[in-house]
């Protein structure tokens, strides 16, 4: 009886081990999932920025070559209230 008891014990704990295990994996798993997706987010906003810096650049460049603020929004496509502050 005390062998079947101990057996018993020995295949739960050893299921248990093994679903504590799987549980590990995939929280590590889920975890470089996010960290992956947040850094691919970041280059997009960083993407995003540097195109706007470079469209606001390009629309200062026009504005002092004397281009008419619709010729700069046409050519930018930025909205004209930005080009207006500019």
């Amino acid at each position: 009886m005390n062998q079947a008891i101990n057996a018993y014990y020995n295949i739960t704990a050893e299921s248990e081990f093994r679903e504590r295990e799987r549980l590990w994996a995939k929280a590590r798993h889920d975890e470089a999932t996010a960290l992956r997706y947040e850094r691919e987010e970041g280059r997009e906003e960083g993407r995003e920025e540097g195109i706007e810096a470079g469209k606001l650049e390009v629309a200062r460049n026009l504005l002092a070559k004397g281009s008419t603020l619709e010729f700069i929004h046409e050519t930018t496509a930025l909205p004209m209230e930005a080009i207006e502050k500019l």
